[in-house]
C-alpha cells in the first residue's frame, strides 16, 4: 500500500474517467493469486451470513464451487447490509484486499450489490407484524417471474386465516382459500393479489398455507409462515426465533421483559430482559438483550421496549428507542443451568437458545482468563484437565468440544495488558463457581456475563515450573515464540503500539528468566522478534549474565517486521555458518533460517543443522492457509534432502512455530519425508504450546531426521505461558512473557 504523508498535497488529480467494470472471477480465482490484491472484482454467490459490527457489516459469500469470500462493508462509506437477506443470491463487487492475514472484499457504493434470481417462479408474503384487535390485516401476496419465457395459467392462492375475509384484485374464494388467476405473466414481471382479514380480540393470527403454480411451473413456489401478532407487542421468543437469526432484523417492534442484568454502559452498552411466559418451543429463547446508551432501569423493573431489532455481530438485539416502566412487579426468571451437549454444533443450537436469558454455571478452567476477560470451562462432572485439540476438524468432529462454557468479564470492549485492571483472576485447573448471569454473544462465542464476581478456587497447577541445567554429555534443543518482541524504536507496527524503554527492557527480562527456566538450552530458536538486537538485550539481562550467548538473526521480509534468529551458548556450542533460505516468489516472509553449530558436550562433539521456521498464521482460516503451509513444509525438506545429499547421516532439526496442529498436512508431509516429531516421547495430554478458546493447541514443533531422534534424552514444553493469565505489571518471572509455551529437548551426545 501507499500512505500519503500529507493530504491533499500528496494526491494529485489528472483527471476524471469512468470506472472500470469488476472483474468476475470465482472465490478460488481471487484468493488463489496475490496479484488480486487491490484489484476491483466481482463474485457470485449465496449470502451465507450477515452482521452488524461497530464499524462494519460482516457478509460471507459461497459461490457454487462452495468457496467463501469474506465482504467488510465499512459504514463510513454510507453503505449497509440491511437490505441483503441470507440465502439470496447475490454479484458482489469491490476491491480485494489481503488484510491482517485474511482476504476480505471491500463493496464502494450500493450498486456494487447486485440481487441475483435463479430462474424461478417467486412468491413473497408481506403484511403487518401487530394489529390492532378489529384492524384489518392485509396481505400482499406477490408473484415473480424470473424465468426467460412467459408463465401461462399463473394462480395464486392462500387460506383465509381468520373469518371475515375482504378480498380484492378479482380473487375469489372456495371454502377457507382464495385464489387469482392470472392468463399470463411475462420474464421479469410480477403480479400482486391482496386480500384482508379481521384481527380477532386477541392471540396470534397465522398465515402458513400459500403458494402460486402455472402451466409451465407446476411445482409450487411457496414461502415461510407468517404471523401477526394482536396487540401492540412482539414477544421475545417470536422476536428470538427458532434459529440463529431474527426474523424480524431491521423491523421495528415492541416487547416486554423483566430487567435481569446491568452492567457498566461503557463495558456492555445497555441491558437484558426476559419474558417470565414464554412458548413451547425449545429452540426459542425468552431472553434478549436491549442496546441503550441512556435507559435508567433497574433489575426487576418490568419494561416495555421499543426498537429496531438487529443481528449485532451475531447477537439478536433491540435498538432501544421507546421504554415505558410498567406497574407490574414479576417474579424474576430463575437463572437455567448449563449443561451444554458433547457435539460443537449441537452445542451451538443449545446455546442459540439460551441467547439472553440468565443462565447459571459452574466448572473447571481449561484455560486463563485472557486479555480480553475470557475464561473456558468445563463441568466437573466431566473430569477433564484440558480439552485437548489436535486437528483442524477436532471442533466439528470431536464430542467434546461442544462442553466448553466461555465466562465473560462483564466487558465488550475491556483489553487487559497485565493483571492491573482484571476483576478477576484464573489460571487453567481453578474451579469457578457461582456464575449467575446472562448468555451473551459477542465477537464469534455465547458467553456468561456474570451479575457478580464468580468465586475462585486455585488448581493445583505448577505455578512456577523450571528445567534443571542439561547434563553432562547432553545439549538442548528449544523452540519459542516470545509473541511481538519488538524495541523501542521506529519502525514499529500499528498492533501492537511501540514499548517504551522501561516496557522493552522488562519483556526482554521476562524472556531471559524463562531461558533460565528452560535450563540454559544450548541453542534456542526464537520466533516473533523484531532484530537482533533485541535477542542481544535479551542476552545481556542479568539471569544471564554467566551464560555467553551469541545472538543469530537475519531480517525477513515479513510487513509487522518480525523475525525468526537463535541464541546460541558460546561456551557449549559455536556457529559456524547460517542463512536465510527465503524463496523467490513470496512463500516466506520469515524464515527459514538454516544454522550450521558445533555442539561441545563431554561426550562427543556433533554437527547440528537447524531450520527454524514460522509457518503462515490460520488467521484467514485454516483450509485458506494451510497448502501455504504445506509448500512451505516441502520448502524445508528440500533443504533437508539438500543437506542429506553430503551427509545422509546428519543430525537435523526443523523447528519453530508452524502454526498448525499436529495431524495436518503440512506435519504430516514433514513426517513422511522421514521426519520424526519429538512430541511422540510425550504423553498426549503433555503436547500442547497454546490454548485457543479453551482448546489446547500444538502450534510449535521440533521434527528431527532419524540420526538425531536416536539421540533423544528427554522431550519437555514448558509451561509457563498458556496456562497463565496476564502477570501483574512488576512481575518479571517467566510466567506469561509470552502466548506460547516453550519446547526443549535434551540430546545426549555419548550416544552415538
Amino acid at each position: 500500500e501507499i500512505i500519503p504523508e500529507s493530504l491533499p498535497a500528496d494526491v494529485e488529480i489528472l483527471g476524471a474517467e469512468s470506472p472500470p467494470s469488476p472483474k468476475k472471477m470465482s472465490v478460488a480465482q481471487a484468493v488463489g493469486h496475490p496479484q488480486n490484491a487491490g484489484q476491483y472484482i466481482a463474485v457470485t454467490g449465496l449470502a451465507t451470513r450477515i452482521e452488524e459490527a461497530t464499524y462494519s457489516y460482516e457478509v460471507d459469500i459461497m459461490d457454487a464451487a462452495g468457496d467463501t469470500l469474506f465482504l467488510y462493508v465499512d459504514k463510513g462509506t454510507g453503505l449497509s447490509a440491511d437490505e441483503l437477506t441470507e440465502g439470496a443470491l447475490y454479484t458482489a463487487a469491490g476491491i480485494l484486499e489481503y488484510y491482517q492475514g485474511k482476504w476480505q472484499l471491500k463493496p464502494r457504493v450500493p450498486d456494487d450489490f447486485q440481487r441475483v434470481y435463479p430462474a424461478v417462479l417467486r412468491l413473497e408474503l408481506s403484511a403487518p407484524i401487530t394489529a390492532a384487535p378489529g384492524d384489518p390485516i392485509t396481505y400482499t401476496l406477490s408473484a415473480y417471474n424470473h424465468t426467460a419465457a412467459a408463465l401461462t395459467h399463473l394462480v395464486i392462492s392462500s387460506t383465509i386465516p381468520a373469518a371475515l375475509a375482504q378480498i380484492f384484485d378479482g380473487g375469489v374464494q372456495e371454502d377457507n382459500t382464495v385464489f387469482w388467476e392470472i392468463p399470463s405473466l411475462p420474464p421479469d414481471d410480477s403480479f400482486s393479489a391482496h386480500f384482508s382479514v379481521i384481527a380477532p380480540q386477541q392471540g396470534v393470527v397465522n398465515n402458513n398455507a400459500y403458494g402460486a403454480v402455472a402451466l409451465e411451473w407446476p411445482a409450487p413456489a411457496a414461502g415461510p409462515a407468517f404471523r401477526t401478532f394482536i396487540g401492540d407487542s412482539v414477544p421475545i421468543w417470536a422476536i428470538q426465533g427458532d434459529g440463529y437469526k431474527s426474523p424480524y432484523v431491521n423491523n421495528h417492534l415492541q416487547t416486554e421483559g423483566v430487567v435481569t442484568a446491568i452492567f457498566d454502559p461503557d463495558d456492555i452498552p445497555g441491558f437484558f430482559i426476559q419474558e417470565t411466559e414464554t412458548d413451547d418451543d425449545p429452540a426459542t429463547s425468552a431472553g434478549l438483550f436491549v442496546r441503550a446508551e441512556n435507559a435508567t432501569v433497574s433489575v426487576g423493573d418490568w419494561l416495555r421496549v421499543g426498537g429496531v431489532v438487529k443481528e449485532k455481530s451475531g447477537q439478536t438485539e433491540l435498538a432501544l428507542d421507546e421504554l415505558e416502566i410498567l406497574p407490574q412487579s414479576p417474579v424474576s426468571p430463575q437463572p437455567v443451568a448449563l449443561h451444554p451437549p458433547a457435539d460443537a454444533m449441537d452445542a451451538a443450537r443449545y446455546y442459540e437458545s439460551l441467547e439472553g436469558m440468565l443462565v447459571q454455571a459452574d466448572g473447571v478452567a481449561v484455560s486463563p482468563i485472557s486479555k480480553y476477560g475470557e475464561t473456558a470451562l468445563l463441568r466437573p462432572e466431566h473430569n477433564l484437565p484440558r480439552l485437548m485439540k489436535t486437528c483442524p476438524e477436532q471442533s466439528q468432529r470431536n464430542c467434546s468440544a461442544g462442553w466448553l462454557i466461555i465466562l465473560d468479564d462483564n466487558s465488550w470492549t475491556a483489553r487487559y495488558d497485565d493483571a492491573a485492571g482484571l476483576p478477576f483472576s484464573v489460571t487453567t485447573g481453578d474451579i469457578a463457581q457461582d456464575i449467575v448471569g446472562p448468555l451473551a454473544y459477542t465477537y464469534g462465542q455465547y458467553k456468561v456475563e456474570p451479575s457478580a464476581p464468580p468465586a475462585i478456587t486455585p488448581g493445583n497447577l505448577e505455578r512456577h515450573p523450571s528445567l534443571p541445567e542439561a547434563g553432562d554429555g547432553v545439549f538442548s534443543l528449544a523452540t519459542y515464540n516470545v509473541e511481538n518482541f519488538f524495541d523501542n524504536k521506529d519502525p514499529n507496527p500499528s498492533s501492537p503500539p511501540r514499548p517504551n524503554a522501561i516496557e522493552y527492557k522488562h519483556k526482554a527480562l521476562k524472556i531471559a528468566n524463562s531461558i533460565a527456566a528452560m535450563g540454559y538450552p544450548t541453542l534456542i530458536a526464537f520466533e516473533e522478534v523484531e532484530n537482533v538486537a533485541a535477542l542481544e538485550k535479551v542476552a545481556a539481562q542479568p539471569p544471564l549474565k554467566d551464560v555467553p550467548y551469541q545472538a543469530i538473526l537475519l531480517e525477513g521480509r515479513d510487513s509487522r517486521g518480525i523475525d525468526v534468529g537463535y541464541l546460541l551458548r558460546a561456551d557449549r556450542a559455536e556457529s559456524l555458518t547460517y542463512t536465510l533460505r527465503l524463496d523467490d516468489e513470496g512463500l516466506f516472509t520469515r524464515g527459514p533460517l538454516l544454522l550450521k553449530s558445533r555442539i561441545h558436550t563431554s561426550g562427543d562433539e556433533v554437527t547440528l543443522y537447524t531450520l527454524a521456521n514460522h509457518f503462515v498464521s490460520m488467521g484467514a482460516g485454516f483450509e485458506a492457509t494451510e497448502p501455504r503451509r504445506v509448500q512451505q513444509a516441502q520448502w524445508n525438506l528440500d533443504i533437508v534432502r539438500e543437506i542429506q545429499a553430503q551427509d545422509p547421516q546428519a543430525l537435523i532439526a526443523v523447528l519453530g512455530d508452524l502454526n498448525t496442529f499436529l495431524d495436518t498436512p503440512s506435519i504430516n508431509l514433514l513426517r513422511e519425508g522421514g521426519l520424526i516429531h519429538v512430541f511422540d516421547q510425550l504423553p498426549p495430554q503433555e503436547r500442547y504450546t497454546y490454548i485457543f478458546q479453551g482448546e489446547s493447541e500444538t502450534l510449535d514443533h521440533i521434527l528431527v531426521t532419524p540420526s538425531l531422534a536416536k539421540l533423544i534424552n528427554a522431550v519437555h514444553v514448558l509451561h509457563i505461558n498458556a496456562d497463565f493469565p496476564p502477570p501483574a505489571p512488576d512481575d518479571d518471572s517467566p510466567q506469561r512473557a509470552s502466548d506460547h509455551d516453550p519446547v526443549v529437548v535434551w540430546f545426549e551426545t555419548v550416544k552415538q
